[in-house]
C-alpha cells in the first residue's frame, strides 16, 4: 500500500485535516485542508430509458481545498472519489478553481434557504435570489442594529398604509410651511388651483388636510361633520335652516363627540390691534373679535 493510500485510509470522517504551512514567497503562505466522507456506493443504470439507482459497495470521497493563510481565499477545491474497500483513488476527479468556488457554495446555500410559494418552476437570477434570501445571522444583525425602529413598529403596530399616510402628511406640512412663509409660493398655489382669494386657498388646503385641526385646536382628533364639507351654514341649535356661515364645522372623535366651530383667518390677518390698549397689553383686533362673534 502506498503512503498516500495509507494516509487516506487512516483519516476519520469527523475531522478536518490541515497541512503544515507552505511558503509561496513574498509573504504568502499556502495550506491544504481535507475532509473525507464515507457513504454507501451508488451505481446508475438505465433500464428502458429510466435512470435506476442501485446500491453497491461503499465508497469514500475526499474534499481537498487549497487556500491562502492570510486571506483564507480558496484557490482550488478538488473532489476525489476512492474505493471504499481498497482505499485506492478512482480515475475520475473534479476540481473547482477561483471564482467557481464561491459560486458553488452560494448555489448550495441558496438551495437550503430559498422558499417556494407554489409548485411552479422557478427561473431566477443570482442577484434576485440574494435579495430574497436573508440568513438567520443577517436577520438577527438587522434587528440588533435597529432595535428602536423594530420596538416602535411592534408597539405602534405600524402598517404599510401608516407609512404611506405619514409620508403624505410630511409633504403636506412642508407645503403648509411654504404657504405661511413664502409669498411667491402662495401666489403660485392660487394660480395653479385657479383660486382668487387668500382665505379660499386656505379653505381648500384644510379640506384636504382636516387632520391638522386635530393637533392645532385640541388634543382630540377631529374630523368633518358627517362627511360634509368643512364650510357649513349654522344658526343657533338648528343646522338645517339659513344662518351664519362657519369656515369649518367639525366634531371630536371619541365615545362622546362634541361640535367644534372653526373660523379660518389668513396668515396675514392681524390678531391684535396695532396700538397698545394699556402699557404692555394689546386688545384683540377687529378681525379676531368678529370671528369669535360670528361663531
Amino acid at each position: 500500500m502506498h503512503d498516500e493510500e495509507k494516509i487516506h485510509r487512516n483519516k476519520l470522517p469527523g475531522k478536518t485535516y490541515i497541512s503544515s504551512r507552505v511558503d509561496l514567497g513574498e509573504g504568502e503562505n499556502l495550506r491544504i485542508a481535507s475532509k473525507v466522507i464515507d457513504s454507501e456506493g451508488l451505481h446508475y443504470a438505465t433500464v428502458k430509458k429510466e435512470v435506476v439507482l442501485r446500491r453497491t459497495e461503499k465508497g469514500r470521497t475526499e474534499i481537498i481545498a487549497k487556500f491562502l493563510e492570510s486571506t483564507r481565499g480558496l484557490s482550488v477545491v478538488t473532489l476525489q472519489a476512492f474505493n471504499g474497500e481498497k482505499g485506492t483513488p478512482q480515475k475520475t476527479h473534479f476540481s473547482f478553481i477561483g471564482e467557481e468556488i464561491p459560486m458553488l457554495l452560494a448555489f448550495f446555500q441558496n438551495i437550503a434557504s430559498v422558499e417556494f410559494s407554489d409548485g411552479k418552476r422557478m427561473n431566477i437570477t443570482d442577484t434576485e435570489l440574494r435579495k430574497l434570501i436573508l440568513s438567520k445571522e443577517q436577520a438577527t444583525s438587522l434587528v440588533q442594529e435597529n432595535q428602536e425602529v423594530f420596538s416602535e413598529v411592534v408597539r405602534q403596530e405600524i402598517t404599510k398604509e401608516d407609512v404611506v399616510a405619514l409620508g403624505y402628511r410630511k409633504r403636506q406640512l412642508a407645503a403648509f410651511s411654504k404657504l405661511l412663509n413664502e409669498p411667491e409660493y402662495f401666489e403660485q398655489a392660487k394660480a395653479a388651483k385657479k383660486i382668487k382669494g387668500d382665505e379660499a386657498l386656505w379653505q381648500a388646503f384644510f379640506e384636504r388636510n382636516q387632520w391638522i385641526f386635530g393637533y392645532g385646536l385640541s388634543y382630540f382628533f377631529v374630523t368633518g361633520f358627517d362627511n360634509r364639507r368643512l364650510e357649513q351654514v349654522v344658526a343657533g341649535h338648528d343646522m338645517v335652516h339659513h344662518g351664519k356661515r362657519v369656515d369649518s364645522l367639525m366634531k371630536t372623535r371619541g365615545i362622546i363627540s362634541s361640535l367644534c366651530f372653526v373660523e379660518i383667518k389668513t396668515h396675514q390677518t392681524k390678531l391684535l390691534e396695532s396700538s397698545a390698549y394699556r402699557a404692555g397689553c394689546w386688545a384683540p383686533s377687529k378681525e379676531l373679535c368678529g370671528a369669535v362673534a360670528q361663531v
